[in-house]
């Protein structure tokens, strides 16, 4: 039986726990959204609703190291989008989750075989959504990092950059891109292109905040 006006309840829940979420209140996330969760199957098991707090407590599963968990939670977000959402952003945003799962427990083999459904649906939007595109290119390139291709991981990140750049050109986003860019320079002691995107990475960050360079620089 639905309980009085459960949709408003459960969006409200649904906003706490990705609050706390974001505050790295990992439990208190966790215990919210699932509540939400329960409330959004009982009004409608197979919902965008449903799809979108599987997707969040699923990211909040990660943090907490239950990968296994997050995974399933992601299909089921999977599954709904298939049906109700094909050939969309959303859809291939879940994939690229799916993707980080298995790449975080290092089963890289699935990691690029969601990545490229990822990119599939993404290929075929337009106009193309050249920061969805981008996040693909820089978790593949984290993915190929992983499994030590780093020349492959230099080819993804270089690409995220370019795309990242295209669209948002001062972002925290393109400062991280810089930084794993940077990494993979490093792992092949390609020290002044890793002095270069570090660099770059800095002065993005920076930009978007003066105090960042003084309090990085405390902490050396």
């Amino acid at each position: 039986k639905k309980v009085p006006d459960s949709t408003s309840l459960a969006k409200t829940l649904s906003n706490i726990g990705c609050i706390f979420h974001e505050r790295g209140e990992y439990e208190k996330a966790f215990y919210i959204l699932d509540g939400a969760l329960s409330i959004r199957k009982k009004i409608d098991p197979v919902s965008l609703d449903v799809a979108v707090t599987c997707t969040n407590l699923g990211l909040v599963l990660m943090q907490i190291g239950q990968a296994a968990e997050a995974v399933k939670l992601h299909q089921q977000a999977r599954k709904i989008k298939e049906e109700l959402a094909p050939n969309s952003i959303t859809l291939a945003r879940t994939y690229i989750n799916i993707a980080n799962v298995c790449s975080a427990v290092s089963q890289f083999g699935k990691a690029t075989k969601f990545l490229d459904e990822a990119k599939d649906i993404a290929g075929t939007i337009e106009p193309a959504p050249k920061s969805v595109l981008a996040t693909i290119d820089m978790n593949m390139g984290n993915v190929m990092f992983g499994a030590g291709k780093i020349a492959r991981s230099v080819d993804c990140y270089k690409m995220a950059v370019k795309r990242e750049e295209e669209v948002a050109p001062d972002s925290l986003v393109l400062a991280e891109m810089y930084t794993e860019l940077a990494r993979a320079y490093e792992e092949q002691s390609k020290l002044p292109e890793a002095r270069a995107a570090r660099t770059k990475a800095l002065s993005i960050r920076y930009r978007k905040s003066p105090s960042f360079l003084d309090n990085s620089t405390a902490k050396v």
